[in-house]
């Protein structure tokens, strides 16, 4: 008795355990002999650099629009101002810096 018992726990974990997976989603798969059945779907914990990729282009394209409408002399004279500020300015100074890439973007 108290093995079937054991066994009869078993089996009941492992439908909750597919029951809690199938409940993140699920998908039908047909086996050799016609038999549809619903298996869980696969985690995949894939991660993208878009949102990364997206923000340093955004960034270099704000640079390079500021640059361009006040002029390069007065940009770096913003920016040195700000390196003299408190931490979060600083911060700011060392990101709104001049670059190569932003520098060849501008429309003077």
């Amino acid at each position: 008795m108290n093995e079937s018992q054991t066994q009869f726990d078993q089996r009941l974990r492992r439908l909750d355990h597919k029951h809690k997976a199938m409940a993140r989603g699920r998908e039908s798969v047909m086996h050799p002999d016609g038999l549809v059945m619903a298996r869980p779907m696969r985690v995949r914990e894939r991660r993208s650099i878009r949102p990364a990729a997206i923000l340093i282009v955004a960034l270099l394209l704000f640079k390079a629009i500021l640059i361009g409408s006040i002029g390069e002399a007065i940009y770096q004279e913003r920016v040195a101002q700000l390196r003299h500020g408190n931490l979060i300015e600083h911060a700011g100074a060392i990101l709104m810096q001049v670059d190569p890439i932003s520098s060849a973007l501008a429309l003077e």
